[in-house]
């Protein structure tokens, strides 16, 4: 599993797999919403296949059928519900390393996959619930992660060009906010 670490070390130094710090790396990036007027969680069918809808969108655009590492970061002792760990068997992820930071050890699980659409649809609704480990995709050869939380996803890309097209392509899912959050 240490091609995973290789790979990422590749694209992002020694920053960690978690999309909240790849914002500060100076990576282009842009974040779009799950549901309109910013709406945090779905609390209907529509509403929720409304998520997976822009979720499947947004990942087959960003990171088509190329190799892809599913990364999950996340320790039990931050409190993450016991369904997380078992998402995480399920999808047959394993360990690929740790980082650390103040507070504690992040134990990393990975594997490599490729994205399509409908095939993560169980893991995505977990994450738009809160309810899964830090997970992120990050395209093996081209470094485009696609990061889906509860409310949206992050997506870092490799120029200002590709946030660009990505942005004139989904306009109607951006943030209404100047500081793009």
């Amino acid at each position: 599993m240490n091609h995973f670490f290789a790979d990422w070390r590749r694209f992002f130094s020694d920053a960690p797999p978690l999309s909240y710090v790849l914002r500060e790396t100076g990576r282009p990036w842009v974040r779009f919403h799950s549901l309109p007027q910013s709406k945090r969680y779905a609390e209907t069918h529509h509403e929720r296949s409304l998520v997976l809808e822009r979720a499947n969108a947004i990942a087959v655009d960003v990171l088509g059928d190329n190799p892809t590492w599913l990364v999950q970061a996340g320790a039990t002792e931050l409190g993450w519900p016991p369904i997380a760990a078992l998402t995480r068997e399920a999808l047959g992820l394993q360990y690929a390393g740790e980082f650390r930071d103040e507070d504690s050890a992040w134990p990393v699980h990975a594997v490599l996959t490729n994205f399509a659409e409908g095939k993560f649809d169980r893991l995505i609704s977990e994450i738009a619930e809160d309810r899964a480990f830090r997970t992120l995709w990050l395209g093996a050869t081209t470094g485009r992660v696609f990061a889906p939380y509860d409310g949206g996803m992050d997506v870092f890309l490799e120029s200002q060009d590709a946030v660009g097209s990505l942005k004139r392509a989904y306009p109607q899912w951006l943030s209404m906010r100047d500081d793009g959050l």
